[in-house]
């Protein structure tokens, strides 16, 4: 399967760009929370957050977290991947979905569980 030259870098926006960064960068700011949540003990409680893919986006989570693209034969290799067609999937609803679809699947904070 070929695709344009701008889709394909479209594509590549999406598991490298903002998203990907704003999921680590929550993943880190609850672990660093953790942290200090558990030098405190509440009575006999102790507190933690526990920070889990959505299991209604896992796939398009997936997609946008997928290690390295470009050493796994990159993101537009004419392999068909799960990851490859859940990340043009989601591409489609980013560019070309409904208005709703577009602010749904651009918040990165729908991608993880608390």
């Amino acid at each position: 399967m070929r695709l344009s030259l701008s889709r394909r870098w479209s594509l590549r926006l999406i598991s490298s760009s903002s998203m990907r960064e704003a999921i680590e960068s929550a993943r880190y700011e609850f672990r660093e929370l953790n942290y200090a949540l558990n030098q405190f003990q509440f009575h006999k409680d102790k507190y933690s957050f526990f920070v889990t893919p959505s299991a209604k986006y896992k796939p398009f989570y997936d997609a946008v977290m997928m290690a390295d693209w470009e050493t796994a034969g990159g993101l537009f290799a004419d392999a068909d991947t799960t990851a490859n067609e859940q990340a043009m999937e989601l591409f489609d609803k980013l560019v070309k979905g409904t208005p709703e679809e577009q602010e749904e699947f651009s918040d990165y904070r729908r991608y993880l569980d608390l």
